[in-house]
């Protein structure tokens, strides 16, 4: 007997999916590199200019030395400024990392504006700006927003969308072709930043509520075609421009790169392995759990407390912005004084010898002579790829404590303040320089207390590893991200040690900082908590589902229709036939057996070819005609529209396992149906994020962040609403389950500012 051999070929839907998964690589990485070079052409040319003139030993033009500081907050002032009113002008949604709103929207939350290309066109070249202007921010959270939009760009050309349609889709369920193309850019946009291909794939992965084997296929072809651009860029700059045929610097723009990018980045530390070490890396893991969460807490605070006061008023935001770029700018000016002279590293080869940019040499002006350098000078006024070099390099002693504590605490205070105004903001880069310097500084205080040697430069790179784990709580992907950006595989046992414990740290004393951010927009994020807490409570479906809904029959009247309508909250009616259980008698009560639902979309719809049905069967012109609404005696047929739900829960599963059922299907409404069949309530997302917030929450933050803005959960989305350019439609709106009508949908469909 032969054998049949069948070739599968795949659908057009999946050959153009990967395809937009190649282009979505590409332009992502592209965009990336040139944010990039954007980024540290503005240092080289403007900010390192004029700082070299702060440190020359005779300041040129009027006024001398104060005239260069003037030049220098003036200077960074107008780029944040311009970067400010961009996204105000153009699109507010720009604002921030919008990683939050990410999280958010990949657990089927719908933002309108928020992955449109206008988004784009403001949030590219504000990044740009914004990071030259010196604040404690990065580019690396706004690359991941940025990929994001390229992705939905490719996902609403008209031939992706037809496809997509054409496909069947499950009744009340969300829509994931789209929102899978978003996670692959994503995906990209984090890769591009970090040039951590597995690490971006990872990093997704923890923050999608919904994951199938195939999206890591996907996310790994396009972080890979994000990484071959931002290496062959790399290359094709450094062989074109940069270098000459025998490797030679042509000029001085050799390591540009090097000003405000991480792209060229590698380490190699001493003691790659050292296990004795391990008490202390398990201390500055708890450390930095401890840090992480304090950030979370105190930039919450920030923009609940005082920027939610003014949230809609742009002279007021711009003010705040300008006053943080001005403190930060007379900060990194006056607190140097504090910093020490240190001698410079002796080099034959090298005409530069202090730590940084080759045009900051020179600290005559901080009492530093010509064979020294002065420290915090050094780590104040270089760019952020500089300062990252810095800290992360093995040698010993080149940064004194006392410079190390006051670096820390400027840059850890000042992320504060700058996340959460109007300018695309990352946490990422401040929480490396940060978490760096908490580090190394932690190492110089043991070497210090207790005569050891330990690695500077590695504990400088567990200390940026705790405090992102304290931050985010994403211990597995920034494990690899860090391994990728850094080139060190043999910390990995070391890196998972403090990322575990800073994350087991933060766990107790607060959430993350985006599910702070989801609850403080008014965001309805399920999830974020792990079974254990949930389980604790007790909980089961029937003690959280809606009871109080609007009910149809299959052949219901026009006046109980209209009732339904006007107390509908979900969007969604559920359809009950009366019915007498076996062996009992008609004079007992009727049991309500639960049959289907029907959305409000289909049935406004229904209703609407009935009213257009009934004019064109009226004859005659004159007669006075009544609208279908008004004829409540009038009997609708809906049998035609009914659905049967894909899930139906019984009363008595228990909380986890309906939480892990909603953000594994993406079902929009979850039944609640009893043995004989009468329905007991309706869990839809409102139900279960009431339940995690109120109930399940062991920090209570949905209430403090109620007192603290001075308004409700709902009513803090709602109030951010009216900034959109159109709020009416949804940009990627399900199909299904469209309720424009709903008030409570309305306000679920908003984002954020910040």
């Amino acid at each position: 007997m032969k054998m049949k051999i069948s070739l599968h070929i795949p659908s057009y839907l999946t050959v153009l999916t990967w395809f937009y998964c190649l282009l979505i690589g590409l332009v992502t990485g592209a965009v990336a590199f040139a944010v990039s070079v954007g980024v540290s052409s503005f240092f080289k040319g403007v900010w390192a200019a004029i700082v070299q003139d702060i440190f020359s030993e005779e300041p040129g033009g009027v006024g001398g030395l104060a005239w260069a500081y003037a030049k220098f907050a003036a200077a960074n002032l107008a780029l944040v400024l311009s970067g400010a009113v961009l996204v105000l002008a153009i699109a507010p949604v720009a604002a921030g990392s919008g990683i939050p709103n990410m999280y958010a929207y990949l657990n089927g939350i719908d933002i309108p504006d928020f992955l449109n290309m206008r988004t784009a066109v403001a949030k590219v070249p504000a990044s740009v700006l914004v990071v030259s202007g010196g604040l404690a921010i990065g580019k690396e959270g706004p690359l991941l927003h940025i990929g994001s939009i390229i992705a939905t760009w490719f996902g609403n050309t008209p031939l992706f969308t037809r496809m997509k349609e054409a496909k069947d889709k499950e009744p009340f369920a969300y829509e994931q072709h789209t929102r899978d193309l978003v996670l692959c850019g994503a995906a990209a946009g984090l890769a591009a930043g970090f040039k951590a291909p597995i690490g971006g794939v990872l990093f997704a992965m923890e923050m999608a509520s919904r994951w199938r084997p195939e999206l890591t296929w996907r996310c790994l072809f396009t972080t890979a075609a994000t990484a071959t651009v931002i290496r062959a860029s790399t290359a094709s700059l450094n062989s074109h421009f940069l270098l000459d045929k025998g490797g030679e610097c042509k000029h001085k723009n050799c390591d540009i790169l090097s000003y405000g990018s991480l792209l060229s980045f590698s380490v190699n530390f001493t003691n790659k392995t050292p296990f004795r070490e391990t008490g202390l890396m398990i201390i500055l893991g708890i450390l930095g759990g401890l840090l992480g969460s304090l950030y979370t807490t105190l930039n919450t605070m920030m923009i609940g407390s005082k920027r939610w006061g003014y949230r809609n008023k742009t002279w007021a935001r711009l003010l705040d912005i300008g006053a943080v770029s001005v403190l930060t700018s007379v900060l990194r000016i006056v607190l140097p004084w504090m910093g020490h002279c240190l001698p410079k590293k002796a080099c034959d080869d090298c005409p530069s010898v202090a730590p940084g940019a080759a045009e900051l040499q020179s600290f005559v002006n901080y009492g530093c002579d010509e064979d020294s350098y002065n420290d915090l000078a050094a780590l104040m006024f270089n760019p952020q790829g500089f300062v990252a070099k810095m800290l992360f390099q093995e040698e010993m002693l080149r940064f004194t404590g006392t410079s190390l504590f006051i670096f820390t605490l400027f840059y850890y205070l000042m992320a504060v303040l700058a996340y959460g105004g109007p300018i695309p903001a990352g946490l990422f880069t401040p929480s490396l320089i940060t978490g760096g310097a908490l580090g190394q500084l932690f190492a110089w205080s043991v070497n210090k207390m207790f005569g050891m040697n330990l690695d500077l430069g590695l504990y400088a790179f567990l200390g940026a590893a705790s405090l992102l784990g304290g931050m985010f709580r994403f211990a597995v992907s920034f494990c690899v991200v860090l391994v990728e950006l850094f080139e060190s595989d043999a910390q990995i046992p070391f890196l998972i040690l403090v990322l575990v414990f800073a994350k087991g740290v933060g766990d107790r004393i607060n959430q993350s900082i985006l599910n702070h951010l989801c609850i403080l927009l008014g965001l309805e994020y399920v999830g974020g908590h792990p079974d254990s807490t949930i389980r604790r409570k007790g909980f089961k479906a029937k003690d959280i589902a809606a009871k109080n809904i609007p009910k149809l029959h299959p052949m219901d009247s026009m006046e109980n229709i209209n009732k339904a309508l006007d107390a509908d909250e979900h969007g969604v009616f559920p359809i009950v036939r009366h019915t007498y259980l076996r062996g009992s008698s008609h004079s007992s009560a009727p049991v309500e057996n639960f049959i289907g639902m029907v959305s409000r979309e289909d049935l406004e719809q229904h209703l609407e070819k009935l009213q257009e049905e009934q004019e064109g069967e009226d004859s005659d012109p004159e007669a006075p005609t009544f609208l279908l609404s008004e004829r409540l005696d009038a009997s609708v047929d809906l049998t035609s529209l009914i659905q049967l739900p894909p899930v139906v829960l019984p009363p008595e599963m228990p909380l986890t396992t309906v939480f892990r059922l909603k953000n594994a299907s993406g079902i929009e409404y979850l039944p609640v149906v009893g043995t004989h069949g009468p329905l007991q309530g309706l869990i839809s997302r409102h139900e279960l994020v009431d339940a995690q917030n109120k109930h399940v929450d062991p920090h209570n933050l949905q209430q403090r962040l109620d007192i603290l803005t001075k308004e409700p959960f709902l009513a803090r989305a709602a109030a951010l609403s009216h900034i959109y350019h159109d709020v009416t439609v949804p940009l990627l709106g399900d199909a299904h389950l469209r309720r424009s009508m709903s008030g409570r949908r309305n306000l679920r469909r908003c984002s954020s500012v910040f």
